[in-house]
């Protein structure tokens, strides 16, 4: 395209330039018949009065001359301006063609750049589509994987608390079967010691055995056994004689429950001698430790004939 505006240029410049000197050589032709003329004329009026007869004949055949030299003259410039005018139209026409070539390709390029447009568009739309449809595969297959992990959770968890279930259970089992084992045990040495001090009451009334410390712990169970409560007025001596002993055992071995025991440990209570020491002030100050829980010591202390300081 720049080659063809290039040689069109060169072929307008050449055009222009043949104008001018075409130009050119009419106005120095106009100049040479004025001036001959001038020069005709001149030599015509000197001659004039000279050779009028000869000249008569003379000037009409060169007037006929003139005639036809102008006339000539003039279908010279008449050619020359049907010429430039053809040249013209020649220019107009290229120009035109120039024009509808150039509106062409920018027509041609306007549509290779929609159509290269709408393929881009065409192809991010695509993108952006592949995109999203893999964004949304992730989120499910991240919500189908915290799905799945909760309920193995939710699994694992039932799991758990059956399994705790089931120890929980045993551990009951297991404790009642301590509890009823300790019952029978404290029924046999309670028991013992009954047939004990009726036999020695009986022997000596006047100074009944006491039993070691050290027989005793030897022979208890790792709660030290129950104070036994007083069942006979002869027996009243004996009782006052085991009640140091009795209150030097653990807390554990009033029967209190599990909750009561261990807040009275957490309280630094840990011997039936420090409970027996302790007022029920001094008990509700205990972290734990309501009236119901009172309620609970003072009872158990009654059964076995006991009861806390005012």
């Amino acid at each position: 395209m720049a080659e063809f505006l290039a040689s069109m240029q060169s072929v307008a410049a050449r055009i222009r330039q043949a104008h001018d000197n075409r130009a050119e050589d009419l106005a120095h032709t106009r100049q040479e018949t004025g001036r001959v003329l001038s020069e005709a004329q001149g030599q015509l009026r000197d001659l004039r009065h000279r050779f009028n007869t000869v000249v008569g004949g003379a000037r009409r055949s060169r007037m006929e001359g003139e005639t036809d030299r102008r006339g000539a003259a003039a279908r010279a410039r008449e050619a020359r301006s049907l010429e430039h005018a053809a040249h013209a139209r020649a220019m107009r026409q290229a120009f035109a063609a120039l024009r509808d070539d150039l509106c062409q390709h920018e027509e041609q390029r306007r549509g290779r750049a929609d159509a290269d447009r709408s393929s881009r568009q065409t192809a991010l739309r695509e993108r952006a589509d592949t995109l999203a449809q893999a964004f949304d595969n992730c989120r499910k297959n991240r919500l189908d994987s915290e799905t799945a992990r909760r309920q193995r959770c939710r699994l694992e968890k039932n799991e758990i608390l059956s399994h705790v279930g089931q120890l929980t259970a045993r551990v009951a089992s297991l404790r009642a079967d301590v509890r009823h084992t300790l019952a029978d045990f404290r029924a046999e040495v309670e028991e013992g010691f009954r047939v004990f001090h009726g036999l020695s009451a009986s022997a000596a009334p006047a100074a009944p055995p006491v039993v070691p410390r050290a027989t005793a712990e030897a022979t208890a169970p790792p709660a030290a056994a129950p104070i036994p409560a007083p069942a006979a007025p002869q027996e009243a001596a004996t009782v006052a004689e085991a009640a140091p002993a009795a209150g030097a055992a653990a807390i554990g071995a009033l029967g209190l429950s599990e909750r009561v025991g261990v807040l009275l440990r957490e309280g630094g209570i840990n011997t039936i001698d420090e409970l027996l020491r302790t007022s029920q002030e001094a008990l509700l100050a205990l972290p734990g430790i309501g009236p119901g829980s009172v309620r609970e010591i003072q009872r158990i202390l009654a059964n076995r004939g006991l009861s806390l300081p005012d």
